[in-house]
């Protein structure tokens, strides 16, 4: 009797321990505890990583994806108090997650990782390599998508000398801008002849000017950069105290 009573006591702590690590998976129409800002989300954040144990959850709209390979293995949710980039393990998370879908992250059990002055949300920080994303397995617990359909995200209209008063992760559109120079989105590494990562400068109206950080995995990468006058629409970001663009949604507007 004794032994029968031990391992039911046993099964029930493992049974509690289990429950106390992982949160349930989102119910449909379920708000869940803890509703909060992204701004006050990334306000918690507390040196290069942060677990959050306790129920606390986003909600906001999808404005960037790997669609144009803008993005790799990460979404970003934005709400009226800024943006929030997701990593998660997964490659075409644009058929899961597009632009405009608006989305619920359940943030318990995950962790806030600063990623040079960058706030993102990921499973868990791997020094190595810098990062683990939430895995297939885990989008059902921590992200559920709203029934209603997916609405067309809206760039704020902003100056570049404005930028810098703009939360990291907010999607803008700049209007009035030129590239300062001609090339292709990407250059060629010179050793194995693939696209590499580029950086260019755009100048605007007033002669302010901004970099363009472009990623080597773009789907445009060969095309030539556009002449002449236009809009941009992308996502403020920033590294080691610079404020850079990275063109999302291949929102490349020149005529």
């Amino acid at each position: 009797m004794r032994r029968i009573v031990c391992r039911s006591l046993l099964g029930l702590c493992i049974f509690l321990g289990f429950a106390c690590d992982r949160s349930t998976p989102l119910s449909e129409g379920e708000t869940p505890a803890g509703l909060c800002s992204i701004a006050a989300l990334k306000a918690s954040a507390r040196g290069a990583a942060t677990p959050l144990r306790e129920e606390i959850a986003v909600r906001g709209i999808v404005t960037a994806n790997d669609r144009y390979g803008e993005l790799e293995r990460r979404i970003v949710v934005e709400d009226a108090t800024g943006g929030l980039c997701i990593a998660l393990e997964a490659g075409e998370l644009y058929r899961r997650y597009p632009t405009g879908l608006r989305l619920t992250i359940r943030c318990n059990g995950l962790t806030l990782y600063d990623r040079g002055g960058r706030i993102e949300l990921i499973a868990d920080p791997d020094a190595p390599y810098g990062a683990v994303g939430l895995r297939t397995a885990d989008f059902g617990r921590h992200l559920r998508a709203e029934v209603a359909a997916a609405e067309t995200p809206r760039p704020a209209l902003r100056r570049i000398d404005e930028l810098t008063g703009v939360a990291a992760d907010t999607y803008v559109r700049l209007e009035g801008v030129r590239f300062v120079a001609e090339g292709t989105w990407c250059r060629r590494d010179p050793l194995t002849g693939r696209p590499a990562a580029t950086e260019h400068t755009i100048v605007d109206r007033a002669g302010c000017r901004l970099p363009i950080r472009v990623p080597a995995t773009v789907c445009y990468a060969d095309e030539p950069l556009p002449a002449g006058e236009g809009a941009l629409c992308g996502l403020v970001e920033r590294f080691g105290g610079r404020t850079t663009l990275r063109v999302v949604d291949r929102g490349i507007f020149f005529f």
